[in-house]
């Protein structure tokens, strides 16, 4: 996520970042291997995303945060657990849908599998609820808008990744951050074209 975040944000917004965040002597120097980062704590996360919010704005921030999103799956998410099965060739032998759909299980069995995020998927008629009881991007935050933007990249990417190339809709309904129990991201069934 660190790496995503600086590529994203630019090198130098990702430095002041993490001085405003206290960060700065952890991860500030350069970015060792992944397997020698300490875990990132929650409240840690949510004052990185806020500290992008304020590089930004909050326009601007939501559209870093989207391509954030997208860069930690292609990083860190698509080769961890379940999510490793999406490139065999049964898989590819699936219809669209069932691809999506599948992808979305995967990425709630490894967010609830490899962090404290835990995440359920729940099927509707023509949409998934992917149900996030503890985001780390919402911890202790306080805002009248969802702030879970990062996510909302990661879950677009996925479900492009996983249907070789078809959109879908995404977005946050709800967020702790606004005062809601959890983050509830609504997923369009069908895709809506392929980019």
């Amino acid at each position: 996520m660190l790496l995503a975040l600086q590529e994203a944000a630019g090198a130098d917004v990702y430095q002041h970042m993490l001085v405003q965040t206290g960060l700065q002597a952890q991860y500030g120097a350069s970015l060792p291997p992944a397997d020698l980062y300490p875990a990132l704590d929650f409240a840690d996360v949510a004052r990185l995303n806020l500290a992008l919010e304020e590089a930004f704005g909050a326009r601007g921030g939501r559209s870093i945060a989207l391509r954030a999103g997208t860069s930690f799956f292609e990083h860190g998410l698509k080769g961890v657990g379940v999510l490793r099965g999406v490139t065999t060739g049964q898989f590819k032998a699936l219809p669209t849908p069932a691809r999506a759909e599948i992808a979305l299980m995967g990425m709630a069995a490894v967010f609830s599998q490899y962090s404290d995020q835990t995440t359920t998927l729940h099927k509707q008629e023509k949409t998934y609820r992917l149900v996030v009881t503890h985001s780390p991007f919402a911890w202790g935050r306080v805002s009248s808008t969802p702030v879970c933007h990062l996510l909302v990249g990661a879950i677009k990417a996925c479900l492009r990744w996983a249907t070789d190339g078809y959109e879908f809709i995404v977005h946050e309904q709800t967020c702790r951050a606004t005062g809601a129990g959890e983050c509830v991201f609504i997923v369009n069934s069908q895709p809506i074209g392929k980019v």
